[in-house]
This record gives structure tokens, sequence and C-alpha cells, in this order.
């Protein structure tokens, strides 16, 4: 086991020099994830948590998409509609005679 870490070299990126005493620190511990079934429960629940946020966000992506499409279709619809009644206005009416 190691107390000690000498670095004869300091690295020109600190993220190396971290790594460094990082990986010392590592090496120091005396238990592993696999030994420690609060870590692997904590583990496994950041896991499912991850699922959980992707096939949320596939939901939302998936509902944008539904939403612009009706946005979309609801559009040509009103569209067609203020078409069809500004040519209907531009004809010219029939003046119907009395009845009688």
């Amino acid at each position: 086991m190691l107390d000690l870490a000498s670095n004869l070299d300091l690295p020109w990126n600190p993220a190396k020099l971290e790594q460094r005493i990082a990986r010392t620190w590592r090496k120091q511990e005396t238990t592993s994830t696999k030994e420690n079934p609060q870590q692997q429960l904590l583990d496994e629940n950041l896991f499912q948590a991850g699922e959980h946020l992707d096939l949320l966000q596939r939901h939302q992506n998936h509902s944008k998409q539904t939403i612009v499409a009706i946005v979309d279709q609801l559009d040509d619809t009103t569209h067609k509609g203020l078409q069809k009644r500004a040519n209907d206005a531009n004809r010219p009416m029939k003046i119907l005679p009395p009845h009688g």
C-alpha cells in the first residue's frame, strides 16, 4: 500500500496531477464497490434514474413532434378556410328577386 506519492516531475496539465493523487488515494481504499452494498445500491439507483431520464426525454421529444404536427395541420386547415372565405368574398353576389 502506498501512503505517500512523490511527484518527481510536475505535469503541465493540472488535471494530470489530480489524476495521480486520486490514483494514489484509490489504492489506499480497503473496500471496493462490490464489497460495499450501500455504494452498489446507490450506483444501481443512479443508473436507473439515468434510464428514466432518457425515457422521459424521448417522450418529451415525441410529444413536441406531435404538437408541432397538430399545429401545422391546424395552420393548414385554418389557412385553407380563410382562403375559401376570401375567395367567397370576392365572388359577385347574386341578387335574388323578391318572393311574391
